[in-house]
């Protein structure tokens, strides 16, 4: 089972977002910015990121602080406005197998509070990159023993780069 935090930011239409994808022994960090945005773009853009980093057919759960995400995922909230990024989050997420679960922002709870501070430091409010080991230290990492070998995340190829630099382009 891989594991996903996601996050978006924005102030002053400078946004950013950041994921945090987990699996039995790995973990990676992913994130980006945009200018003219709203923060609900940047939770959309964390999480089609994050799920265009995964292999087909894997099985995840995306943890987010943001009801506008989760909510319109699982109760079928009406799309109004962004309709570009929830068809492309539509799409990727159709290729897994997904959870999805709302946390409680900024209520201690590490891969939240670490997506956070990225989100923030992509949009500028931050001026220091966050560290990942400052939330989750590195043996936080270990291997679970119940998940699937398949479930295991493999290294960023040369698609998945291209992907990601496509999403900050636009």
């Amino acid at each position: 089972m891989i594991t996903i935090y996601t996050d978006g930011s924005c102030k002053n239409k400078r946004g950013g977002w950041a994921a945090l994808v987990t699996g039995p022994a790995e973990r990676m960090t992913l994130s980006g910015k945009a200018v003219d945005t709203t923060s609900n773009r940047m939770e959309i853009l964390a999480a089609i990121s994050a799920l265009e980093s995964l292999p087909v057919g894997s099985e995840a759960t995306i943890h987010s602080d943001s009801e506008y995400l989760v909510k319109t995922m699982t109760r079928g909230w009406r799309r109004n406005v962004n309709l570009d990024l929830w068809q492309r989050l539509d799409a990727v997420a159709n290729e897994h197998t997904i959870t999805w679960e709302w946390v409680k922002a900024h209520d201690g709870n590490p891969g939240n509070e670490f997506v956070n501070a990225l989100a923030e430091f992509e949009a500028r409010v931050r001026e220091e990159r966050p560290r990942l080991e400052r939330y989750l230290p590195a043996d936080d990492a270990a291997a679970d023993p119940q998940a699937s070998p398949d479930a295991r995340l493999t290294h960023l190829d040369e698609q998945v780069g291209r992907s990601l630099r496509a999403l900050e382009e636009n």
